[in-house]
Formats: C-alpha cells, sequence, structure tokens
C-alpha cells in the first residue's frame, strides 16, 4: 500500500509527519519535549520511552549531535550492508535509547540506525535504514528510509525536499488528549 507523508522538520529536535492513509490522516509529532500520535479513538501522549525514541528521530544532525546527546561511544568494524563496508559506532547514555550506528567506511554516509527502547516486556528494537543519498542545497540526505520494528516494516520514499521554509508554530503545539486542539 502506497500513500503520501509529510514529514516537517526544524533544528535542532523538532519532527512532526502526517500520513495520509486512506483518506485519514495519522500524526506522529515531537515537539523538542513531549510527543504524541494520532489514534482511531483520539490522542496518545509519548511515553518517556517513546520520547526518548522520538526525540532521537527528530534530531535533524543527528550524527553531528551524538557527543551532545551521549557520553559514551564505542568504535567496532561494522557488518556489511548492501555491500558497503560499515564501522558501528556504538552510543550509550543513562537517558537516552542504548543507539547503534552504522556508517559508510568509504563516504562516511549513515547507513543505519538500530536502537533499542526498554519497555516492561524488555528492549524493542527499531531499526532505519538509511538510502539513496542526494545532494540536496550542499547536503546530502537520504530520499529513502526503511523503518523496521517487531510488528511491521515501512519505507519512506521522499519526491522533494525544501530546506528553510517557514513552518507553522501550530503544527508543534500537542493536541489535548481528547484529540481536539
Amino acid at each position: 500500500m502506497q500513500y503520501p507523508i509529510e514529514v516537517y522538520s526544524q533544528a535542532p529536535n523538532r519532527r512532526i509527519s502526517v500520513a495520509h492513509p486512506q483518506g485519514r490522516s495519522s500524526v506522529t509529532a515531537f515537539n523538542g519535549e513531549v510527543g504524541w500520535l494520532s489514534i482511531p479513538n483520539g490522542v496518545h501522549m509519548m511515553t518517556a520511552p517513546e520520547r526518548e525514541a522520538a526525540s532521537i528521530d527528530a534530531q535533524m544532525y543527528l550524527p553531528a549531535r551524538l557527543r551532545n546527546l551521549y557520553k559514551e561511544f564505542r568504535v567496532r568494524p561494522g557488518e556489511e550492508i548492501n555491500g558497503r563496508a560499515t564501522y558501528l559506532v556504538l552510543a550509550r547514555d543513562t537517558n537516552m535509547p542504548l543507539l547503534r550506528l552504522y556508517f559508510d567506511q568509504e563516504t562516511g554516509l549513515l547507513l543505519r540506525q538500530i536502537r533499542l527502547m526498554e519497555t516492561p516486556l524488555g528492549r524493542n528494537p527499531t531499526q532505519i535504514d538509511y538510502a539513496d543519498y542526494r545532494e540536496t542545497d550542499g547536503v546530502k540526505i537520504p530520499y529513502q528510509w526503511t523503518l523496521m520494528r517487531p510488528n511491521g516494516s515501512f519505507t519512506i520514499k521522499v519526491d522533494r525536499v525544501l530546506q528553510n521554509v517557514p513552518i507553522d508554530e501550530k503544527l508543534f503545539v500537542p493536541p489535548s488528549p481528547e484529540g481536539g486542539k
């Protein structure tokens, strides 16, 4: 199934995505402090572990900001991803999800991110593979993200990127738990 999705990002750590499956809207948002998801009966405000994970997704410049977000790092040879040799960077901090980042040894581009979110049932993994990097306004951006979780996977293919455009601040205001604004 294919459907449009809009992603709005604002540095350093605000992001909202609005998907339009089957003519309805599905929102996932993080405004730098709180996060929320639209659900069939209203709004789900993110739990602390969900906010931690959303804060990683919302980082505009994640590789450049790692030292601000995490305190402990280990670098190892990584696995081969799509025929590319990688370096694995393990990032740990008490207030953030465990993060595994796989960087292309030749280009330095981020190819894969795996994060582990703590849940009552144990660590829940999310893997994001990045592909189809293109230069846009002097910055290399992945035009394809494949997200994999235990409950399924999906791929986002970017059609176009607009940088430095105004974003309506109202998008980053969380709705009331009853679903209204």
